[in-house]
């Protein structure tokens, strides 16, 4: 397992209840400590040149002297669990799913099993669903070449390289395209060749009604929504922050959410808490969280 660390502030004192908040970095939350007490002096101007000078060393004594109660700035280390990454092989294509853990990651895999072992499978089906999981992949292995693996997605930050999404639709246009050419080319030279038995008659009216179910489907696919990404939808955007592009690097950064009020207090928006809330959630096992993480420091 990884490990991320983030920065906690607890303050309290009089007028002021306790609160604790968390930070991405010891300088973020001394800050944080910081931008308080100019509120809480801005009557005593002269004592602001201290506030300003102050380090995250020696602030927590500012706010003492300020407020007559602790300030604590501590470092924190959370372990961000693996994630599972399953997938299932088979002759038609590979699917992959993404899961919290490999426990869940394997419940699929049982899941399948189950589902297909009567149409598949000559023998009584196990009771334990392990074994019937077991059994039905070591058959349709040897007969299908239908596997299932499981691996472990261990989170360790940096730019993690994504392949480009597949356009099936382009996909299904070029083979529909193919297909047809085929067929025109093998109506050109029917004569060339004996077809006593009908099976270039059967294989070309196959081609053909394959070719025009394809067709009567594309005609009615509605339009593709808009694409939302992991960061930049609309769960982020009810969360507060988002991943944004950076303008001097040209990367994502976790920011918060200018539109919204949850990181945003007297019009400065709080990047360095929405960084933390994405942190911390991740720290908690959410998978969309951490995968938001793994966009960080990314292109857009």
């Amino acid at each position: 397992m990884s490990t991320i660390t983030i920065w906690t502030c607890t303050t309290e004192g009089d007028n002021c209840g306790t609160e604790t908040t968390v930070h991405a970095t010891q300088s973020e939350a001394a800050e944080y400590v910081r931008t308080s007490l100019r509120d809480i002096l801005k009557r005593t101007p002269e004592r602001l040149a201290a506030v300003e000078a102050a380090t995250a060393d020696n602030i927590s004594e500012l706010w003492e002297d300020a407020v007559d109660g602790p300030c604590i700035i501590e470092e924190q280390t959370v372990t961000l669990p693996p994630l599972a990454v399953a997938t299932h092989e088979t002759r038609h294509g590979d699917e992959t799913r993404l899961y919290p853990n490999s426990d869940t990651a394997r419940a699929w895999r049982r899941e399948i099993a189950a589902e297909n072992w009567a149409a598949r499978m000559d023998e009584d089906k196990p009771a334990d669903p392990d074994e019937l999981a077991e059994a039905y992949f070591e058959r349709v292995g040897e007969m299908r070449g239908d596997f299932f693996r499981v691996e472990e997605l261990e989170i360790v930050g940096g730019t993690v390289p994504v392949a480009p999404a597949q356009d099936w639709r382009q996909i299904a246009r070029d083979l529909a395209g193919a297909l047809d050419a085929c067929t025109h080319q093998i109506d050109q030279m029917r004569g060339m060749f004996s077809d006593e038995d009908g099976t270039i008659a059967e294989a070309v009216s196959d081609a053909d009604e394959a070719a025009e179910a394809y067709r009567r489907a594309a005609a009615g696919l509605p339009a593709a929504p808009a694409a939302q990404f992991i960061g930049q939808d609309d769960r982020a955007c009810s969360e507060g922050w988002g991943l944004f592009e950076n303008s001097d690097t040209g990367t994502l950064e976790i920011q918060a959410d200018a539109e919204s009020s949850i990181f945003v207090r007297d019009g400065v928006s709080r990047d360095d808490e929405a960084e933390a809330f994405v942190k911390a959630k991740a720290a908690e096992g959410s998978e969309y969280h951490a995968l938001a993480l793994l966009r960080v420091g990314t292109a857009q």
